[in-house]
């Protein structure tokens, strides 16, 4: 799965496009809306909102 935070590296899913060019077809892709890029690790909703993801 590849998780990206809407207000840190956007929703560009290139990260997940290059996995699945590279033979993975099985990769996800979501953006957490409201999340900084390192909200998704030190925001205090963070375990529910994006950890709960995977």
């Amino acid at each position: 799965m590849w998780v990206n935070t809407a207000l840190g590296r956007g929703d560009h899913p290139r990260g997940a496009d290059l996995i699945r060019a590279g033979g993975n077809d099985r990769v996800g892709f979501t953006v957490v809306p409201g999340y900084g890029h390192g909200d998704a690790v030190w925001g205090r909703t963070a375990a529910a909102d994006v950890w709960s993801l995977f």
